[in-house]
């Protein structure tokens, strides 16, 4: 009798373990089917989610459009946009502690987040509405889920916070770090100039245009004393890849078109492959938009309104990298006997 009743109450227990699993995993998941009314629309929209689960949104306003598209991707992708905005931030050691910290340090010093509050008033007046319109959508949706947040919230042990404009841009500004390619390669200019002389760069790293590389042997010789031959990786782009593989690795792309006249059809092809990492959630977004001025389908990023890549009713577009510089590095001079003090013009200011 004992035998049978320990054996019950192991039964119930395992079954409420599993139960209580299914709710923490099924629970979060995105809603596709019902009416919902939603307080901040103008008007009657609907979204229709198609066989791969990919949403097609149809709204009366743009307002609409981009308030919707916030909740749908909020709906699918609520920790990674609160990831990315933290990565882009420098906050992500708030919740996953001390192995961020390095990742952390970085993006404070890059500035993603200062840039972008400075950049915010100089954005066209539509543009800000629809970021509005976007960040609210993703709000609403944290209004109405706040109980049954993805399991990835209730492991960690935090709710994420509001979303805003601001965000939005950090996480753009995230998307520009992950395409460039050229901090590591500045790095590594500086380590072999320092290590063997100016004179092995045209050799060891030549100008991918074919022009002849030249180096500024004056300004070379203003900053080499206060450098050294080191890692060609710095700490925090190693740990904001343990989380986020391949980030800022800029590894390439290529696109390319065929006219009508060259294809089977008769028609144009575009294909376009930039090359971003490969992760899980993937990096891109795929959406559809129909409102006033807007017949898009493609692919956004988690976090940001609007579409990326894809097409409208008339015609495709895509992108692809090039070999720009688009990163530099500055050596800066501490105050000695104020670290929070650096050199400007032959003075330490803060």
């Amino acid at each position: 009798m004992a035998g049978i009743l320990a054996g019950t109450i192991a039964l119930l227990v395992v079954a409420s373990i599993v139960l209580t699993g299914l709710i923490l995993v099924y629970r979060p998941l995105a809603t596709i089917d019902g009416e919902f009314r939603l307080l901040g629309l103008d008007a009657r929209a609907e979204v229709l989610r198609d066989s791969y689960g990919v949403p097609h949104i149809y709204a009366q306003t743009a307002h609409d459009l981009f308030y919707l598209q916030g909740y749908v991707t909020a709906q699918d992708r609520l920790f990674q946009m609160d990831l990315y905005r933290r990565a882009g931030a420098g906050r992500l050691a708030e919740v996953l502690g001390e192995p961020a910290l390095d990742s952390d340090k970085q993006f404070r010093t890059f500035g993603l987040a200062r840039v972008a509050a400075r950049e915010l008033p100089l954005l066209r007046d539509d543009t800000q509405k629809n970021l509005s319109a976007y960040a609210d959508g993703v709000n609403k949706f944290l209004e109405g889920h706040g109980d049954s947040l993805p399991l990835e919230f209730v492991i960690l042990g935090y709710r994420p916070d509001r979303w805003s404009t601001l965000d939005s841009l950090v996480v753009a500004k995230l998307q520009a770090y992950d395409a460039a390619n050229n901090l590591d390669q500045e790095l590594l200019r500086a380590g072999l100039a320092s290590r063997f002389g100016t004179g092995v760069l045209a050799t060891l790293m030549p100008d991918p245009s074919g022009h002849a590389a030249s180096v500024d042997e004056r300004a070379w010789a203003a900053v080499a004393p206060y450098l050294r031959a080191g890692s060609s990786s710095l700490p925090g782009a190693v740990a904001l890849s343990s989380l986020l593989p391949g980030a800022g690795d800029g590894t390439g792309s290529n696109c390319w078109a065929l006219a009508g006249s060259r294809t089977a059809t008769g028609r144009p092809i575009l294909a376009g492959d930039p090359h971003l990492a490969v992760r899980n959630p993937s990096i891109w977004y795929e959406v559809g938009l129909e409102g006033p001025g807007y017949k898009l389908v493609g692919f956004s990023f988690a976090g940001i309104p609007g579409i990326v890549i894809g097409h409208n009713d008339r015609i495709a577009w895509s992108l692809t990298y090039a070999y720009t510089d688009t990163q530099d590095l500055f050596v800066e001079r501490q105050d000695p006997t104020d670290p929070r003090r650096y050199e400007y013009r032959g003075q330490f200011e803060t």
